[in-house]
């Protein structure tokens, strides 16, 4: 017995015609009587079904029609409607209505809308369901345009989410916001199986805070523009070592401490007297801004370049000639007259002592143990 079902559908769309070609109906004489009480496969007898089976079209194993040879032909009955719901929640009422739906139910729906984010299908009011695509990943499974308006879904149920085959591109501007490197990473996992349009962004937005190093290999890497501050991890002193006194060495090492400054804060050499009196230095007794850390430092220096055109755009007002005062303490006047210095070794334990005596504990604990 010969089984045709590779023509069955005459859909307009071939690619629904491909996704309705069941493998599960070859050699499927076992499986006939389960999906028959289901009530979506129906037999029919030998001859073909008016204009679902080209009749010119040879079988494999029968001469054609009229040919020699037993041909069972399958019809499959999957209930079909439109939508009537809005963005992001279909809504599919079936005539004859769907009273129950359970793991394995199939129905096709054309959709009404473009889908923007998560998704659901609400069956005949039995309640509303999260839709995945095929690829999906746990956290974002269904990405921006994977419905498309007009399109002919095939929806399977598993019996928690519905399944369906999503549009493999992205044909609208998407913004997606992140707060940390694990929702960096799933935008990125969810991209991969996306292709984006010529003419369409996908926009990331980071809230400020630490993350890694950005590394895609997305062929529409172009399309992709990332938002936000970056900061680097949180640098230690041996970021900062002094690896020797030549010049070369300075150079290494200034080049070194300048890129940690931007992956720290996001800001240039210059700026750092601005930041300083912002955040605050305890070692040299600075306040700083009330209620201004390092971030908030970084993103008001960041915001108006300098701490003078941030007070004169209205910031901290009152507090304005004690936050200038705090930047010049902090800025290295190097036109301070300074007698001739010889070179000598360091006398580390008298100048721990002093600056204890100034109360500038924490440097003074660093020179006390240079000169153990």
């Amino acid at each position: 017995m010969v089984h045709r079902h590779e023509r069955l559908f005459g859909f307009a769309n071939p690619f629904e015609q491909q996704l309705l070609r069941l493998p599960i109906l070859e050699r499927s004489e076992n499986l006939q009587g389960r999906v028959s009480q289901l009530g979506l496969i129906e037999r029919r007898p030998q001859g073909l079904l008016p204009g679902v089976v080209r009749p010119d079209l040879p079988v494999e194993g029968v001469a054609g029609p009229g040919g020699e040879g037993d041909v069972a032909i399958y019809r499959v009955n999957i209930p079909y409607c439109l939508d009537t719901g809005t963005v992001n929640t279909i809504v599919a009422n079936f005539s004859p209505v769907i009273t129950a739906i359970g793991p394995g139910t199939i129905v096709m729906i054309k959709a009404a809308n473009t889908n923007t984010g998560p998704t659901t299908i609400n069956i005949n009011g039995l309640g509303p369901h999260p839709v995945w695509a095929v690829g999906g990943t746990p956290g974002m499974p269904l990405m921006p345009s994977d419905i498309m308006a007009g399109d002919v879904l095939i929806v399977t149920y598993d019996g928690t989410n519905f399944w369906i085959v999503p549009n493999p591109a992205l044909n609208v501007n998407s913004t997606f916001p992140v707060a940390n490197n694990a929702g960096f990473d799933l935008v990125f996992k969810a991209l991969a199986r996306k292709r984006i349009q010529p003419g369409i962004t996908v926009t990331i937005k980071l809230a400020t805070g630490i993350y890694n190093r950005i590394y895609t290999f997305h062929s529409d890497a172009d399309r992709i523009v990332v938002e936000g501050t970056m900061i680097g991890p949180n640098p230690v002193a041996a970021n900062f070592a002094r690896t020797g006194s030549s010049e070369a060495a300075r150079a290494s090492d200034s080049a070194n401490n300048i890129a940690m400054l931007r992956s720290r804060y996001g800001i240039e050499p210059r700026q750092v007297p601005d930041l300083i009196a912002l955040r605050g230095d305890p070692s040299d007794k600075l306040p700083g801004a009330p209620g201004v850390g390092p971030k908030g430092a970084a993103q008001i220096v960041t915001q108006y370049g300098t701490l003078e055109k941030a007070l004169k755009a209205g910031r901290f007002a009152p507090i304005a000639e004690e936050l200038r005062l705090y930047r010049r303490i902090a800025t290295l006047d190097a036109s301070a007259p300074l007698p001739p210095l010889e070179d000598q070794s360091p006398l580390w334990a008298e100048a721990s002592s002093l600056l204890s005596d100034w109360g500038m504990n924490a440097m003074a604990e660093r020179l006390a143990a240079r000169a153990e």
